[in-house]
């Protein structure tokens, strides 16, 4: 269970950690197209990307999400978590204050918040598989 802040930054303490999250979510179960083999995706810790060890073929994790072009995941995450915590959309500058950006980066996350679905009583894990899940 994620309830409080600390909980949030303990399960995701990095953009490193969120990425990681999202390649066990998205391709867990996918095999290399070049090598054919599973499991064999590691990090390249270049451009957020996954390289197989023995196809060189890329996976993108954040590609095709709400967080695909950011290269600050952890704070599109923690802005996911406000949402799911409060329940209703925060404000630019609260979004601008508790995540430490400027005022138009608040506002472009405030805008990919408002096509997330509702949360419906999920657990933020579950709501996370919801909104990230391509």
């Amino acid at each position: 269970m994620v309830a409080t802040r600390s909980a949030f930054h303990r399960l995701f303490p990095d953009n490193a950690a969120c990425i990681r999250y999202l390649m066990k979510l998205r391709y867990s179960n996918t095999a290399c197209p070049a090598c054919k083999r599973f499991d064999s995706y590691s990090e390249s810790g270049v451009n957020l990307r996954f390289t197989c060890s023995w196809g060189r073929h890329h996976l993108y994790p954040l590609a095709g999400t709400i967080a695909g072009k950011s290269p600050i995941p952890q704070k599109i995450f923690f802005a996911v978590w406000l949402f799911w915590k409060s329940d209703k959309l925060p404000r630019v500058r609260e979004i601008e204050a508790e995540l430490d950006v400027a005022y138009p980066t608040a506002w472009r996350i405030r805008k990919l918040l408002k096509s997330l679905p509702e949360t419906d009583g999920q657990s933020f894990v579950r709501y996370l598989e919801t909104v990230f899940a391509a």
